[in-house]
């Protein structure tokens, strides 16, 4: 992805562009069963990745819609640390994993970011939305505080299996979970990273470019980028 690319998305999302293809893409979706169109070739590219024996890490586990689906794709002989910092998504994660019963799954209600430390989120009217995410406003009726970890130091202190793949879905926060997990990247352990890039909600944090500064990141680390749709991105080391 280039700059110009990211500037020409901007400007089409304060002319509102953006919406009118995202409310277009809801409706190619009403009356199916399952997620949309848009969802599934994601879907896919995460199924073509996990097998029996992956260590998942899926990190904005919201309701659980993933993290089930990889808890089956690991298998016995392989686990998942599913992360949600929302209480009420957080409740609905545990109830997903217990009536699948998933014994491979492990639950952490907390953030991931760059630090190990506490954070703000902005809760959707809806308790189970998928929009709820860090924000700097200040505290009222709608914001909660949540403590956050960061990947390294999960592992290193933790003692949390390392990652052999890692969905990321934090609603603008991309960029500051990349920042925690600089050992994993640099390590080579890790063969897969899956993230949604929230460009409207980074560019709302003033980070306009985190899309390019996390590619080249990536790619830095040895990872082949690749972008799966205009909002879903995909690194791989080449086997």
């Amino acid at each position: 992805m280039r700059a110009v690319e990211i500037l020409t998305r901007s400007l089409a999302r304060r002319l509102r562009i953006i919406d009118i293809l995202q409310r277009l893409r809801s409706l190619r979706a009403l009356g199916g069963a399952g997620d949309s169109v848009y969802e599934e070739t994601f879907g896919r590219c995460l199924r073509e990745a996990i097998g029996p024996g992956d260590v998942v890490w899926d990190i904005g586990a919201n309701v659980g819609l993933y993290t089930t689906r990889f808890g089956k794709w690991a298998g016995e002989s392989g686990s998942v640390c599913a992360f949600e910092p929302t209480p009420r998504c957080f409740a609905a994660l545990e109830r997903a994993v217990a009536d699948r019963a998933l014994s491979n799954c492990q639950l952490f209600n907390y953030a991931i970011g760059r630090s190990r430390s506490e954070v703000r989120m902005l809760l959707d009217d809806d308790p189970l939305a998928e929009i709820h995410r860090v924000t700097d406003a200040p505290a009222d009726g709608k914001t909660i505080t949540v403590p956050m970890r960061a990947v390294d130091e999960l592992i290193a202190e933790d003692g949390l299996p390392a990652p052999t793949v890692v969905k990321i879905d934090v609603e603008g926060y991309e960029d500051e979970v990349l920042g925690g997990m600089m050992r994993l990247l640099e390590n080579g352990t890790c063969g897969s990273i899956f993230i949604e890039v929230h460009f409207g909600l980074l560019e709302d944090r003033g980070r306009m470019f985190a899309p390019l500064q996390i590619e080249r990141q990536l790619k830095a680390a040895g990872y082949r980028v690749t972008w799966i749709d205009s909002s879903h991105l995909s690194a791989r080391r080449p086997s």
